[in-house]
């Protein structure tokens, strides 16, 4: 199974997804990435988003950003947007993975977007995983109930 978290810029809501669940899923026949709709690529994970990896023990040093491109996305079997603009952004690009696209707060049993935290100080960061956790936690139980 190959997911891929997507939002803008690819340096805070979806590599924070990315790294967190890519832990909690080790030694399982699973791959994960993430992307952003809005990026050329190549930026390093915000310093933030890192210092909350941190804390779990995860090393996101070696991060940088990609862009959601059409041969990405066709990849993956469950593409994840933070938002709902991401979300229709993805299937613009494309239409065809429409059953594979689901919104991060799909998996905590509520809705939404997960506002981005980017120019904020840590605190905002901390509140966004917070507000994050509860989705990525339903994702993993997801993830590992359908292998």
């Amino acid at each position: 199974m190959k997911i891929l978290f997507v939002c803008t810029g690819n340096t805070c809501r979806s590599p924070l997804a990315e790294l967190y669940v890519k832990h909690q899923l080790a030694g399982l026949p699973v791959e994960v990435a993430s992307a952003g709709v809005a990026t050329w690529g190549g930026s390093p994970i915000s310093a933030a988003s890192g210092n909350i990896l941190a804390r779990f023990g995860i090393d996101a040093s070696q991060f940088r950003s990609q862009p959601a491109t059409e041969k990405l996305l066709s990849s993956c079997d469950l593409i994840v947007a933070v938002s709902a603009a991401h979300q229709a952004r993805i299937l613009q690009i494309v239409p065809e993975k429409a059953n594979n696209v689901r919104l991060l707060t799909e998996f905590s049993g509520s809705c939404g977007d997960i506002p981005d935290p980017y120019g904020g100080n840590q605190a905002s960061y901390d509140h966004i995983f917070n507000v994050m956790k509860p989705s990525l936690d339903g994702l993993v139980a997801y993830v590992k109930g359908n292998l």
